[in-house]
């Protein structure tokens, strides 16, 4: 654990110095994960879809935690949704939320 708690407070510090980064949001979300601290990774991965809404990867960052992680099928669906139609030309984007490819 002690790797885990360094690894967060890493990414806490990366966040502070640049609040903007999605990058660093994400990784303090997967922090966070490891720590088994749920609801900071989602509170973290929600900061991140407020701070750039018109960012596909930030709406499928968090669809995959919901899906893959937190069990939440339907979440992940509506946030899968808001990346495709943000990214709607994404082929790899509709197979990672399980879509068939468009014909």
């Amino acid at each position: 654990m002690g790797f885990q708690a360094d690894a967060l407070s890493t990414a806490q510090t990366a966040v502070t110095l640049n609040p903007l980064s999605i990058r660093g949001r994400f990784v303090l979300a997967g922090a966070w994960q490891r720590l088994g601290q749920e609801q900071e990774a989602r509170d973290t991965l929600q900061q991140a879809t407020g701070i750039q809404p018109r960012n596909y990867t930030v709406w499928e960052q968090l669809a995959v935690y919901e899906r893959d992680r937190w069990g939440e099928p339907e979440l992940a669906r509506e946030n899968f949704e808001i990346a495709m139609n943000l990214n709607p030309l994404d082929k790899q984007l509709r197979a990672r939320a399980g879509l068939p490819p468009e014909s």
